[in-house]
């Protein structure tokens, strides 16, 4: 049964042997408090090389905050900015060596793509992850290549549909 709480708990073992000796001993061990690793904070956005925000970035700008428990120096824990086209299987990985911060990724992503990112932390007994979608660089029209779909507000990358990317309004 797992353990619940943490702090000073002893345990007691008892044995019987076939002719009904017993013998017992007991140990104090000192259980630490462990709870899985957190996000607090995860943003994603396209920027400039410098950092600065820009939709019609191709750089990819990331601030996170993450906790995690110690357990006196024996845990370990690695943080990892994940990223990918939307239509891909396999992300890039770039590991964070501060658990609070911010990070510029230049040139890591392309205008004309949506990429899934993720923020991983995991420690020696956990994986949490988050994840968000940053769209492609604003644009106000664009026509597919393929001649036969457009996007409004995004670059499209959807032939023969129309994408929208900016809050729709209808006249009364």
């Amino acid at each position: 049964e797992p353990l619940k709480t943490a702090g000073d708990m002893t345990i007691t073992a008892t044995a019987t042997d076939s002719r009904g000796y017993v013998g017992t001993t007991s140990i104090t061990i000192n259980v630490l408090d462990y709870t899985k690793p957190k996000i607090n904070i995860f943003t994603a956005e396209r920027s400039d090389a410098s950092g600065t925000v820009s939709e019609s970035g191709g750089s990819l700008k990331v601030n996170y905050d993450v906790d995690y428990t110690s357990l006196n120096g024996a845990n370990e824990v690695s943080t990892n900015i994940k990223y990918k086209k939307k239509d891909e299987t396999d992300y890039t990985s770039v590991s964070l060596s501060d658990l609070v911060g911010s990070k510029v990724l230049a040139d890591a992503v392309d205008i004309n793509y949506t990429y899934d990112v993720l923020l991983e932390v995991s420690d020696s007994f956990n994986t949490t992850t988050v994840s968000t979608i940053i769209s492609t660089a604003f644009t106000l029209l664009d026509f597919n290549a393929s001649g036969k779909g457009m996007a409004i507000g995004k670059v499209s990358e959807e032939p023969d549909k129309v994408e929208i990317a900016l809050p729709l309004k209808f006249k009364d």
